[in-house]
């Protein structure tokens, strides 16, 4: 499942998978981008596995994207 926002808005962002991933009944968890990504896009992917651009860092407009993946 992908979750993808075209804001900067943290509210709407990582707060909301984080939110979303702590759930009790949750069955999902953050699925590594970096395998499907050609090496030019790895700096756009935070720690947390999240794809994040910036409108002064990446001359692009500002999004927020995650791949959640079923547990299991």
């Amino acid at each position: 499942m992908v979750y993808s926002t075209c804001t900067l808005n943290s509210e709407e962002n990582e707060v909301m998978i984080e939110k979303f991933l702590s759930r009790p009944q949750n069955d999902f968890m953050v699925e590594n981008p970096l395998p499907d990504l050609s090496p030019h896009c790895y700096p756009l992917i935070t720690a947390q596995g999240y794809l994040q651009t910036f409108p002064h860092r990446d001359f692009m407009d500002g999004f927020f994207g995650v791949r959640l993946q079923k547990k299991g």
